[in-house]
Protein backbone atom coordinates (compact mmCIF):
# COMPACT_ATOMS: atom_id res chain seq x y z
CA UNK A 1 0.00 0.00 0.00
CA UNK A 2 1.31 3.16 -0.95
CA UNK A 3 1.04 6.54 0.86
CA UNK A 4 -0.28 7.12 4.16
CA UNK A 5 -3.46 5.28 5.10
CA UNK A 6 -6.19 5.61 7.73
CA UNK A 7 -6.19 3.98 10.94
CA UNK A 8 -8.66 1.07 11.26
CA UNK A 9 -9.76 0.77 15.64
CA UNK A 10 -10.97 -3.04 15.80
CA UNK A 11 -13.21 -3.34 19.30
CA UNK A 12 -12.68 -6.51 20.25
CA UNK A 13 -15.19 -6.90 23.66
CA UNK A 14 -14.11 -9.28 26.30
CA UNK A 15 -15.60 -11.11 28.59
CA UNK A 16 -14.34 -14.86 30.08
CA UNK A 17 -12.75 -15.97 27.08
CA UNK A 18 -9.03 -16.31 28.63
CA UNK A 19 -9.38 -20.04 26.72
CA UNK A 20 -9.56 -18.20 23.27
CA UNK A 21 -8.65 -14.68 23.50
CA UNK A 22 -4.85 -14.96 22.31
CA UNK A 23 -5.99 -16.32 19.32
CA UNK A 24 -8.44 -13.98 18.17
CA UNK A 25 -5.84 -11.47 19.39
CA UNK A 26 -3.07 -12.73 17.16
CA UNK A 27 -5.20 -13.32 14.77
CA UNK A 28 -5.85 -8.73 14.79
CA UNK A 29 -2.10 -8.49 15.10
CA UNK A 30 -0.80 -10.28 12.56
CA UNK A 31 -3.34 -8.55 9.61
CA UNK A 32 -1.59 -7.62 6.58
CA UNK A 33 -2.79 -3.97 7.00
CA UNK A 34 -0.19 -1.69 8.45
CA UNK A 35 -2.10 0.38 10.33
CA UNK A 36 -4.21 -0.91 13.08
CA UNK A 37 -4.63 0.03 16.70
CA UNK A 38 -6.69 -3.23 18.61
CA UNK A 39 -9.17 -2.11 21.65
CA UNK A 40 -9.79 -4.60 24.04
CA UNK A 41 -12.75 -4.06 26.23
CA UNK A 42 -12.70 -5.99 29.26
CA UNK A 43 -16.25 -6.44 30.11
CA UNK A 44 -15.74 -7.17 33.84
CA UNK A 45 -14.18 -10.50 33.49
CA UNK A 46 -14.61 -12.86 36.22
CA UNK A 47 -11.67 -15.30 35.14
CA UNK A 48 -8.07 -14.20 34.13
CA UNK A 49 -9.27 -12.56 30.75
CA UNK A 50 -8.81 -9.15 32.34
CA UNK A 51 -5.09 -9.56 33.11
CA UNK A 52 -4.21 -11.45 29.64
CA UNK A 53 -5.60 -8.40 28.01
CA UNK A 54 -3.43 -6.36 30.00
CA UNK A 55 -0.23 -8.69 28.99
CA UNK A 56 -1.04 -8.95 25.88
CA UNK A 57 -0.87 -5.01 25.87
CA UNK A 58 2.49 -4.80 27.58
CA UNK A 59 3.60 -7.16 24.63
CA UNK A 60 2.51 -5.25 21.58
CA UNK A 61 1.97 -1.08 21.64
CA UNK A 62 -1.07 -1.43 19.49
CA UNK A 63 -2.83 -2.99 21.64
CA UNK A 64 -5.03 -0.53 24.27
CA UNK A 65 -7.25 -2.00 26.96
CA UNK A 66 -10.36 -0.77 28.52
CA UNK A 67 -11.32 -2.24 32.13
CA UNK A 68 -15.35 -1.36 33.20
CA UNK A 69 -17.95 -3.09 35.02
CA UNK A 70 -19.77 -6.23 32.98
CA UNK A 71 -22.54 -4.12 30.67
CA UNK A 72 -22.73 -6.83 27.87
CA UNK A 73 -21.19 -7.01 24.38
CA UNK A 74 -23.13 -3.59 23.43
CA UNK A 75 -21.70 -1.58 26.57
CA UNK A 76 -18.21 -3.00 25.79
CA UNK A 77 -18.73 -1.73 22.18
CA UNK A 78 -19.85 1.67 22.96
CA UNK A 79 -17.33 1.81 24.98
CA UNK A 80 -14.66 0.85 22.56
CA UNK A 81 -16.02 3.53 20.10
CA UNK A 82 -15.70 6.04 22.53
CA UNK A 83 -12.25 5.75 22.78
CA UNK A 84 -11.65 4.37 19.07
CA UNK A 85 -8.43 6.83 17.51
CA UNK A 86 -9.07 5.40 14.07
CA UNK A 87 -11.08 6.90 11.04
CA UNK A 88 -12.45 3.52 10.49
CA UNK A 89 -13.65 0.80 12.74
CA UNK A 90 -13.76 -2.98 12.66
CA UNK A 91 -15.47 -5.42 15.27
CA UNK A 92 -14.42 -8.86 16.48
CA UNK A 93 -15.65 -11.14 18.92
CA UNK A 94 -12.83 -12.73 21.38
CA UNK A 95 -13.59 -15.86 20.60
CA UNK A 96 -13.43 -15.85 16.41
CA UNK A 97 -10.30 -15.79 13.77
CA UNK A 98 -9.63 -12.97 11.17
CA UNK A 99 -7.92 -13.95 8.04
CA UNK A 100 -4.39 -12.28 7.92
CA UNK A 101 -5.88 -9.60 4.87
CA UNK A 102 -8.76 -9.61 6.05
CA UNK A 103 -8.49 -5.43 6.70
CA UNK A 104 -6.30 -5.24 3.44
CA UNK A 105 -9.09 -6.72 1.52
CA UNK A 106 -11.70 -4.75 3.21
CA UNK A 107 -9.87 -1.34 2.90
CA UNK A 108 -8.83 -1.89 -1.28
CA UNK A 109 -12.45 -2.83 -1.92
CA UNK A 110 -13.86 0.51 -0.12
CA UNK A 111 -11.04 2.99 -1.76
CA UNK A 112 -11.54 0.67 -5.30
CA UNK A 113 -15.41 1.18 -5.22
CA UNK A 114 -15.83 4.30 -3.50
CA UNK A 115 -17.90 3.15 -0.57
CA UNK A 116 -18.44 3.61 3.05
CA UNK A 117 -18.96 0.15 4.32
CA UNK A 118 -17.06 -2.74 3.09
CA UNK A 119 -17.99 -6.10 4.14
CA UNK A 120 -17.04 -9.75 3.70
CA UNK A 121 -18.39 -12.89 4.54
CA UNK A 122 -17.90 -15.60 7.46
CA UNK A 123 -17.41 -19.07 8.02
CA UNK A 124 -19.20 -21.14 10.43
CA UNK A 125 -16.75 -22.69 12.24
CA UNK A 126 -18.14 -26.22 13.65
CA UNK A 127 -16.53 -29.01 15.71
CA UNK A 128 -16.75 -31.29 12.46
CA UNK A 129 -17.49 -29.40 9.45
CA UNK A 130 -17.41 -25.72 8.60
CA UNK A 131 -19.79 -24.23 6.40
CA UNK A 132 -20.09 -20.37 4.29
CA UNK A 133 -23.59 -19.50 3.29
CA UNK A 134 -22.30 -16.53 1.46
CA UNK A 135 -19.77 -18.08 -1.08
CA UNK A 136 -22.74 -18.63 -3.16
CA UNK A 137 -23.21 -15.18 -4.16
CA UNK A 138 -21.47 -12.78 -6.32
CA UNK A 139 -18.87 -10.15 -4.97
CA UNK A 140 -19.91 -6.76 -5.73
CA UNK A 141 -21.93 -3.82 -4.81
CA UNK A 142 -25.13 -3.90 -3.35
CA UNK A 143 -27.56 -1.34 -1.92
CA UNK A 144 -27.75 -1.21 2.00
CA UNK A 145 -31.17 -1.83 1.28
CA UNK A 146 -30.86 -5.04 -0.84
CA UNK A 147 -28.64 -6.00 1.78
CA UNK A 148 -30.80 -5.22 5.14
CA UNK A 149 -33.70 -7.12 3.48
CA UNK A 150 -31.31 -9.66 2.67
CA UNK A 151 -30.50 -9.97 6.55
CA UNK A 152 -34.15 -9.69 7.83
CA UNK A 153 -35.59 -12.37 5.16
CA UNK A 154 -32.39 -14.22 6.48
CA UNK A 155 -31.31 -14.95 3.16
CA UNK A 156 -27.42 -15.39 4.46
CA UNK A 157 -25.81 -13.39 1.87
CA UNK A 158 -23.61 -11.54 4.85
CA UNK A 159 -24.20 -12.14 8.16
CA UNK A 160 -26.22 -9.76 10.59
CA UNK A 161 -23.28 -9.12 12.72
CA UNK A 162 -20.49 -5.71 12.71
CA UNK A 163 -17.78 -7.98 12.77
CA UNK A 164 -17.44 -8.83 9.31
CA UNK A 165 -17.67 -4.87 8.27
CA UNK A 166 -15.29 -2.05 8.04
CA UNK A 167 -17.48 1.25 8.81
CA UNK A 168 -16.47 5.03 8.37
CA UNK A 169 -15.98 6.30 12.21
CA UNK A 170 -18.52 8.86 11.35
CA UNK A 171 -21.80 6.24 10.54
CA UNK A 172 -21.45 6.02 14.19
CA UNK A 173 -21.71 9.19 15.59
CA UNK A 174 -25.40 9.42 15.54
CA UNK A 175 -26.16 5.36 16.03
CA UNK A 176 -24.92 3.53 19.47
CA UNK A 177 -25.74 -0.35 19.99
CA UNK A 178 -29.04 -0.53 22.72
CA UNK A 179 -27.05 -1.60 25.93
CA UNK A 180 -29.34 -4.86 27.65
CA UNK A 181 -30.42 -6.35 24.45
CA UNK A 182 -30.17 -9.05 21.87
CA UNK A 183 -30.19 -8.45 18.30
CA UNK A 184 -27.78 -5.07 19.15
CA UNK A 185 -25.80 -5.81 15.99
CA UNK A 186 -29.62 -5.75 13.87
CA UNK A 187 -30.71 -2.26 15.43
CA UNK A 188 -27.44 -0.75 14.61
CA UNK A 189 -27.50 -2.59 10.73
CA UNK A 190 -31.24 -1.17 10.68
CA UNK A 191 -30.19 2.34 11.47
CA UNK A 192 -27.08 2.50 8.96
CA UNK A 193 -27.72 0.52 6.26
CA UNK A 194 -30.73 1.51 4.67
CA UNK A 195 -29.14 4.89 4.43
CA UNK A 196 -26.07 4.06 2.17
CA UNK A 197 -26.52 3.40 -1.50
CA UNK A 198 -23.35 1.50 -2.42
CA UNK A 199 -21.72 -1.17 -0.10
CA UNK A 200 -18.70 -3.37 -1.63
CA UNK A 201 -19.16 -7.18 -0.57
CA UNK A 202 -16.83 -9.54 -0.93
CA UNK A 203 -17.84 -13.31 -1.23
CA UNK A 204 -14.37 -14.85 -0.17
CA UNK A 205 -14.97 -16.24 3.99
CA UNK A 206 -12.01 -13.88 5.68
CA UNK A 207 -13.72 -13.88 8.91
CA UNK A 208 -14.23 -17.23 11.09
CA UNK A 209 -16.88 -17.59 12.89
CA UNK A 210 -16.55 -20.15 15.73
CA UNK A 211 -19.78 -21.98 17.31
CA UNK A 212 -19.79 -22.80 20.86
CA UNK A 213 -22.52 -24.13 22.73
CA UNK A 214 -24.44 -21.43 24.23
CA UNK A 215 -24.16 -21.51 27.87
CA UNK A 216 -26.99 -19.16 28.67
CA UNK A 217 -29.71 -21.06 27.42
CA UNK A 218 -28.45 -23.86 29.86
CA UNK A 219 -28.14 -21.40 32.89
CA UNK A 220 -31.82 -20.14 32.75
CA UNK A 221 -34.55 -17.39 31.36
CA UNK A 222 -33.08 -13.81 31.70
CA UNK A 223 -35.30 -10.78 30.67
CA UNK A 224 -32.79 -10.36 27.88
CA UNK A 225 -34.70 -13.18 25.94
CA UNK A 226 -37.47 -10.52 25.71
CA UNK A 227 -36.04 -8.35 23.57
CA UNK A 228 -35.40 -10.81 20.72
CA UNK A 229 -38.98 -9.80 20.16
CA UNK A 230 -38.69 -6.01 21.80
CA UNK A 231 -35.83 -4.76 19.31
CA UNK A 232 -37.68 -6.25 15.71
CA UNK A 233 -40.72 -4.49 16.97
CA UNK A 234 -38.29 -1.14 17.23
CA UNK A 235 -37.40 -1.62 14.17
CA UNK A 236 -40.92 -2.27 12.33
CA UNK A 237 -42.14 0.47 14.08
CA UNK A 238 -39.04 2.88 13.51
CA UNK A 239 -39.03 1.50 9.34
CA UNK A 240 -43.12 2.55 8.97
CA UNK A 241 -42.38 6.05 10.84
CA UNK A 242 -39.73 6.88 8.72
CA UNK A 243 -41.96 5.89 5.58
CA UNK A 244 -39.49 3.31 4.98
CA UNK A 245 -39.73 1.25 1.60
CA UNK A 246 -42.65 -0.86 1.72
CA UNK A 247 -40.70 -3.99 0.74
CA UNK A 248 -38.20 -3.10 3.56
CA UNK A 249 -41.19 -2.82 6.43
CA UNK A 250 -42.19 -6.44 5.38
CA UNK A 251 -38.77 -8.06 5.34
CA UNK A 252 -39.01 -6.13 9.37
CA UNK A 253 -42.12 -8.42 9.70
CA UNK A 254 -40.83 -11.09 8.70
CA UNK A 255 -38.13 -10.67 10.92
CA UNK A 256 -40.36 -10.02 13.65
CA UNK A 257 -41.64 -13.75 13.42
CA UNK A 258 -38.45 -14.92 13.76
CA UNK A 259 -38.14 -12.89 16.85
CA UNK A 260 -41.07 -14.24 18.00
CA UNK A 261 -39.68 -17.62 17.10
CA UNK A 262 -36.22 -17.08 18.77
CA UNK A 263 -37.61 -15.90 21.94
CA UNK A 264 -40.04 -18.92 22.67
CA UNK A 265 -36.79 -21.33 21.45
CA UNK A 266 -35.02 -19.82 23.85
CA UNK A 267 -37.39 -19.88 26.47
CA UNK A 268 -38.13 -23.80 25.77
CA UNK A 269 -34.02 -24.66 26.49
CA UNK A 270 -34.45 -22.95 29.86
CA UNK A 271 -37.49 -24.52 30.85
CA UNK A 272 -38.99 -21.44 31.46
CA UNK A 273 -42.36 -21.60 29.83
CA UNK A 274 -44.11 -21.53 33.45
CA UNK A 275 -42.25 -18.41 34.57
CA UNK A 276 -43.01 -17.02 31.46
CA UNK A 277 -46.52 -17.47 31.41
CA UNK A 278 -48.09 -14.05 31.54
CA UNK A 279 -45.42 -13.02 29.04
CA UNK A 280 -45.83 -15.94 26.83
CA UNK A 281 -49.70 -15.35 26.72
CA UNK A 282 -49.38 -12.18 25.76
CA UNK A 283 -46.81 -12.68 23.03
CA UNK A 284 -49.08 -15.32 21.78
CA UNK A 285 -51.61 -13.06 21.00
CA UNK A 286 -49.27 -10.83 19.55
CA UNK A 287 -48.44 -13.74 17.17
CA UNK A 288 -51.63 -14.55 15.90
CA UNK A 289 -52.27 -11.38 14.55
CA UNK A 290 -49.50 -10.31 13.21
CA UNK A 291 -49.84 -13.70 11.31
CA UNK A 292 -53.26 -12.61 9.96
CA UNK A 293 -51.16 -9.86 8.50
CA UNK A 294 -48.11 -12.14 7.04
CA UNK A 295 -49.12 -11.95 3.09
CA UNK A 296 -45.70 -11.57 2.18
CA UNK A 297 -44.55 -14.26 -0.64
CA UNK A 298 -40.80 -14.40 1.15
CA UNK A 299 -41.85 -15.28 4.46
CA UNK A 300 -41.00 -19.05 4.37
CA UNK A 301 -43.77 -21.65 4.71
CA UNK A 302 -41.96 -23.26 7.73
CA UNK A 303 -41.60 -19.38 8.98
CA UNK A 304 -45.19 -19.09 9.24
CA UNK A 305 -45.88 -22.63 10.39
CA UNK A 306 -43.72 -22.57 13.51
CA UNK A 307 -45.37 -18.92 13.87
CA UNK A 308 -48.97 -20.52 13.63
CA UNK A 309 -47.97 -23.45 15.88
CA UNK A 310 -46.10 -21.05 18.87
CA UNK A 311 -49.38 -19.03 18.83
CA UNK A 312 -52.19 -21.81 19.91
CA UNK A 313 -52.75 -24.86 21.88
CA UNK A 314 -49.64 -26.81 20.83
CA UNK A 315 -46.99 -24.55 21.81
CA UNK A 316 -46.18 -27.62 24.41
CA UNK A 317 -45.48 -29.94 21.60
CA UNK A 318 -43.81 -27.90 19.83
CA UNK A 319 -41.17 -26.77 22.66
CA UNK A 320 -40.64 -30.66 23.01
CA UNK A 321 -39.59 -31.35 19.85
CA UNK A 322 -37.56 -27.92 19.85
CA UNK A 323 -35.73 -28.67 22.44
CA UNK A 324 -34.59 -32.25 20.75
CA UNK A 325 -33.59 -30.63 17.40
CA UNK A 326 -31.54 -27.84 19.99
CA UNK A 327 -29.68 -30.36 21.67
CA UNK A 328 -28.91 -32.10 19.04
CA UNK A 329 -27.77 -29.74 16.77
CA UNK A 330 -25.54 -28.37 19.53
CA UNK A 331 -23.75 -31.62 19.82
CA UNK A 332 -21.52 -30.28 16.57
CA UNK A 333 -20.55 -27.26 18.42
CA UNK A 334 -17.46 -26.85 20.55
CA UNK A 335 -17.71 -27.19 24.30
Amino acid sequence: MDGKIPMISVIVPVYNAEKYLRRCVESIQRQTYPNIEILLVDDGSEDESGRLCDRLAEEDPRIRVIHKKNGGQASARNAGLRQAEGELIGFADNDDVLERDMYEVLYRNKIRENVRISGTVADWVYRHKTECPGKKFESRIYSGQELMKNMLYKENLIYSSVWDKLFEKELFDSVKFPEGCEFEDYWVLSRILPGIDRIYVETVPLYHWYQYQNSRSKSGFDEKTRTYIEIPKRMYAAYIEDGADMELIRAARNFLLLGYIKYFGRVFMADALKDEREAAAVYQKELRELIRDSRDKRIKKSVLIKAWILSGPLINLYAILWKMYKKRKDGTKYS
